[in-house]
């Protein structure tokens, strides 16, 4: 195999409580899913030992400080193969909220552990590489606690049925936290219940629970985020995606999700991406 192309898959934060400080850094509580939008990354092995980028897309920031470009180099080293391309085509918003980084440097761990057949483990790589890379490494419905690195997963049959609301602004992460900080206020936790809803399969439950601590932040910070979810909360229930700047609507079947973004689609178009929980 000379070639191979792989999906590096969005998340959603379905609760997000924010539970404390530790040295200098906040402690998350929150309740996640990979879905089915995402980005591509096709990697093709080179003759040589180099290691090449090409984004297609917005990625904001320049190839060596992107994350897929930083996994390949630490995917290197410490395997000691050849070289290779790595053609990064950007779906996922920066600063979305949708851990688009994350998922790009856990996707290019991936492809290259399968392109070239190597069976030692990634996942000590990826402490390097994001918060939220370890998790992305195998998705799906999970609690992450302290910085995002104690991850336990969730066996769960249940499916979600999403509308995405792109907005057109970002928001960057350590100014959300900031802004929530300077804001002194806090919340009532609900990962918990969440964790109780997604673990029964229970939507009800997980649309009742929908919360994100850094939701006032996010809005302070880019009013579109604000606008775009009270267009879409009026009608169906809605939550903010990490630190912003993506607000979603959950449903429970694609039926019900379809005929929702038909209506948004009148005021929303060309913001609006379906989804669903993978």
């Amino acid at each position: 195999m000379k070639k191979l192309e792989v999906t590096a898959h969005a998340k959603v934060n379905l609760s997000l409580d924010i539970v404390g400080k530790d040295g200098g850094f906040h402690e998350l509580k929150t309740v996640v899913s990979t879905i089915d939008f995402g980005d591509k990354i096709v990697i093709k092995k080179r003759n040589d030992d180099r290691i090449s980028l090409k984004v297609v897309g917005s990625a904001g920031c320049s190839a060596d400080e992107n994350n897929a470009f930083k996994a390949g180099k630490v995917f290197k080293k410490t395997f000691r193969t050849s070289g290779f391309d790595i053609l990064l085509k950007k779906k996922i918003p920066v600063g979305g909220g949708l851990g688009g980084s994350s998922a790009d440097s856990a996707g290019a761990l991936k492809g290259l552990k399968t392109l070239f057949g190597i069976e030692g483990d990634i996942a000590t790589l990826s402490d390097a590489l994001g918060s939220d890379t370890k998790y992305m490494l195998n998705g799906g419905f999970a609690l992450l606690e302290g910085r995002g690195d104690k991850i336990t997963p969730i066996e769960t049959d249940l499916k979600l049925y999403l509308i995405l609301c792109i907005a057109d602004g970002s928001v960057i992460t350590k100014n959300a936290f900031k802004a929530y900080d300077e804001a002194g206020e806090t919340f009532k936790d609900s990962s918990d219940k969440m964790l109780a809803a997604v673990k029964k399969g229970d939507a009800d439950g997980v649309i009742k629970n929908l919360k994100n601590d850094l939701f006032p932040s996010a809005c302070t910070l880019l009013p579109e985020v604000k606008k775009n979810f009270e267009t879409m909360a009026k009608h169906y229930p809605t939550v903010m995606s990490g630190s912003g700047a993506t607000v979603y609507s959950v449903f429970k079947t694609k039926k019900e999700r379809d005929s929702a973004y038909k209506v948004l689609s009148r005021t929303l178009k060309g913001k609006l991406v379906k989804a669903e929980t993978v």
